[in-house]
């Protein structure tokens, strides 16, 4: 009855940490994210950097590498800042 209660106890706690793990997700510096809810986008693209977060399961965050987006606008970003030897 002891081990039983132990294992229930252990599957709740991983399925607890997999529920609370897809609820973040991380913006990187170079990065804007879409969060789509049931194959539909939900809201504005997240352009800040940092820890967000979101419905597990139900939303998904697509990332986009933000520094094409910038070039794609007409402005000047350098691709490497050293030059090449």
């Amino acid at each position: 009855m002891k081990n039983a209660l132990i294992i229930v106890i252990g599957v709740v706690v991983l399925l607890g940490l997999s529920v609370v793990g897809g609820a973040f997700y991380v913006v990187g510096e170079t990065q804007q994210v879409v969060i789509f809810q049931f194959g539909e986008p939900r809201g504005e693209s997240v352009i800040t950097a940092g820890l967000k977060l979101k419905l597990p399961f139900i939303q998904k965050a697509r990332y986009f590498d933000n520094r094409s987006v910038a070039q794609r606008a007409g402005s000047a970003i350098p691709a490497r800042r050293h030059p090449r030897w």
